[in-house]
């Protein structure tokens, strides 16, 4: 149902503190983007970020409100990806996304982070970096939002 969705985005929208789209000149110029061996990609029509090593943001929080990461990954890689999702240095997160197979279909997903209040107490903002293990790459980041996670959605 269209309506639905499109309440569902205005909710998540009203939630959101920051949304920064990897792989574009702006958000990442505006969002202090760095990484070592990073690359753009470009899947299903939206751009994002890989990287053999490593690439960070640093996002706006609400350190008075409970926050949550939304990070908008992919199914379709050709090879196992396996990373950490970490902020301020310290591990929130891990990801494995398996070599998409050709009977698979092709479809973004979203995985949400909270993010330990301690890590942004008396902070604008906080520096989440996604870091390749074991020999692998990290998984193409296609969006990230830091939202409210009290607010209605």
């Amino acid at each position: 149902d269209q309506a639905a969705e499109q309440e569902k985005q205005k909710k998540l929208e009203a939630a959101t503190v920051a949304f920064a789209q990897p792989g574009q000149m702006q958000p990442e110029r505006d969002f202090n983007f760095r990484g070592e061996e990073a690359s753009q990609v470009q899947l299903q029509g939206r751009n994002g970020r890989r990287a053999a090593k490593w690439f960070s943001f640093d996002l706006p929080v609400d350190s008075a409100c409970p926050m949550t990461l939304i990070v908008t990954y992919t199914n379709d890689e050709q090879q196992r990806r396996t990373f950490d999702v970490l902020v301020e240095g310290r591990k929130i997160g891990e990801r494995t996304i398996e070599r998409r197979s050709p009977e698979k279909d092709v479809r973004l997903f979203h995985i949400e982070y909270v993010i330990p209040a301690e890590l942004m107490a008396g902070k604008q903002k906080v520096t989440v970096r996604f870091e390749a293990t074991n020999g692998n790459s990290t998984g193409a980041v296609l969006g990230l939002r830091m939202i409210r996670a009290d607010a209605p959605r």
